[in-house]
């Protein structure tokens, strides 16, 4: 059901624009990144990110994006109940922004109102050129997604400078678990057009399935309504703009249907790092007259296995004839590299989305 959870129905168009620009962003970066690079990001942290910049050089109220993350606050709970939950696990979403700014900015305390009412967060004030603060920063890293950022931090400590840093990690069960038995190496085709061999995922689903002009996709439900959608181009060079938007519509028509379903397993953990330009865009007014956005770092996480997307150690790889019963035929296998995106179907809002381009490896 649509907006029907903690105050989004109030404000749908501004949701829904949310919404369209995380499927932009999720474009958009997909088709800068480098295609024959497995990665992750999310795109709902970057609308996040630029909807604070924008409220701290002078956009107003968000009350749209507060709902929104009220609404995704129904997806809390415990981590180690999802990885075996299956059906009937709780996602858990932990998507959370830091804010670190040079402690001589005098911070005006509307501004910590409003982040606090609309984004759930605050600031923290280091001391500029400190360097313990990369550290520090990390050490949040490991308290909320247990994991570092892996790079440069560019701008971090930055006389006047507000630092950005992002982490977004999502675990949730499959609606139709894969059969761990049924599990064993398959021909994949990688984004360079080599040939491998990673451990692939096999079972019975219920899918959505679409295919057009140079590429072929499919719709798979985890658990309480979040789905993936997976766009396969068949050249993975290709840029996405003719291809995602077509591939979303063509899903969103496409009537599910049960079939066997071949998934590579495929992890990834990924930091995009930029230092900010000198612009007027970066200007910070309503946080303080002198700040402005000096550089952020965004890291996610996601693992596919059998039992759903976490990062939980996946079970050994059958032998040949392991199984108790006879895989089902394949109707639909993710064997080349593709794209991927982890939505809400209720807003449409684009949790994570990346690239398998060599998966196993």
């Amino acid at each position: 059901m649509k907006f029907a959870e903690i105050g989004v129905d109030a404000h749908q168009e501004a949701v829904t624009a949310l919404a369209r620009r995380s499927a932009q962003l999720a474009l958009d970066e997909l088709d800068a990144l480098a295609p024959d690079h497995d990665t992750v990001f999310s795109p709902w942290a970057l609308v996040r990110r630029e909807r604070i910049i924008a409220d701290a050089n002078g956009a107003g109220e968000d009350p749209a994006i507060a709902a929104m993350i009220g609404q995704l606050e129904k997806w809390q709970g415990d981590p180690d109940s999802v990885p075996n939950a299956g059906a009937d696990g709780t996602p858990v979403l932990r998507s959370r922004t830091a804010l670190i700014a040079d402690r001589s900015l005098a911070v005006a305390p509307e501004f910590l109102d409003l982040l606090a009412e609309n984004f759930d967060m605050g600031l923290y004030l280091a001391r500029g050129g400190d360097p313990k603060l990369a550290e520090a920063v990390n050490g949040w890293a490991l308290g909320t997604v247990n994991a570092r950022f892996s790079g440069p931090m560019p701008g971090l400590g930055a006389q006047h400078g507000v630092y950005f840093a992002d982490l977004t990690e999502l675990l949730a069960g499959w609606r139709f678990p894969f059969r761990p038995e049924w599990t064993s190496p398959a021909p994949f085709t990688t984004a360079g057009g080599a040939s491998a061999q990673p451990p692939t995922m096999r079972g019975v689903v219920l899918a959505r399935t679409a295919a057009g002009t140079g590429w072929r996709a499919a719709e798979l439900p985890l658990a309480d309504g979040v789905e993936m959608r997976l766009v396969i181009p068949v050249d993975p060079r290709a840029s996405l703009s003719g291809i995602l938007p077509a591939a979303r519509t063509a899903l969103a028509s496409a009537p599910p249907a049960p079939l066997g379903f071949a998934l590579p397993r495929w992890s990834a953990l990924a930091d995009l790092t930029g230092a900010a330009e000198a612009t007027a865009q970066a200007a910070l007014p309503r946080l303080a007259p002198e700040a402005r956005a000096s550089g952020w770092s965004s890291q996610a996480a996601v693992a596919f296995g059998e039992q759903g997307v976490s990062m939980a150690p996946p079970p050994p790889v059958s032998g040949p004839g392991g199984a108790t019963a006879p895989a089902p035929a394949i109707s639909f296998a993710a064997d080349h590299a593709f794209c991927f995106e982890i939505f809400d179907p209720g807003t449409g809002l684009v949790l994570l989305a990346g690239r398998a381009a060599h998966p196993g490896s």
